[in-house]
């Protein structure tokens, strides 16, 4: 596994973001290790999360809101997560993080699937971005952990009932 700041330089393009455009969003912090959450982030009001997830204006920023959220890191780390093609959101996707927890995965995908609606919303006005989101949602499908499996099938099935309503 290559260290933090290696994979951050590596990070994939399919996204179309790169390292300034996360660095804006988390304030300019340098990039660091995951050490738990960044001090005076307080993720116990849900209503907070979805009001911030609400206020993302493309498909990236809300994939990286969602899973900042979901998994209690800062912008940077979630960068992290999906340099390389995703290849660290899919490892931990399949083994779980510490003491194989899916819980953080699980909180994850709950978040996305209750706020399903938005991230269509920019979908619908990014057509290019649909396939890299799709890249980052489809790696629960990859899961050792039923569950998470599960609440990913529900995302993608949610994502295309809806597509079929409004077409």
């Amino acid at each position: 596994m290559a260290p933090p700041g290696q994979a951050m330089a590596t990070l994939d393009r399919s996204l179309d973001f790169d390292i300034n455009e996360i660095s804006q969003l988390d304030g300019g912090n340098d990039l660091d290790t995951f050490d738990g959450p960044a001090p005076g982030d307080n993720f116990l009001n849900n209503q907070d999360m979805n009001n911030e997830l609400l206020d993302t204006q493309t498909a990236v920023s809300y994939i990286i809101t969602s899973l900042k959220q979901s998994l209690s890191m800062r912008h940077n780390q979630v960068g992290g997560l999906l340099a390389n093609q995703n290849k660290y959101l899919i490892v931990m996707c399949v083994k779980g993080m510490k003491n194989n927890d899916f819980s953080k995965i699980l909180n994850w995908y709950k978040l996305i699937l209750n706020n399903i609606g938005h991230l269509i919303y920019l979908l619908q006005n990014e057509i290019d971005q649909v396939s890299p989101s799709m890249s980052v949602l489809k790696c629960g499908l990859f899961s050792k952990d039923a569950d998470v499996a599960n609440l990913c099938c529900r995302v993608f099935t949610k994502m295309v009932s809806i597509f079929n309503e409004n077409s």
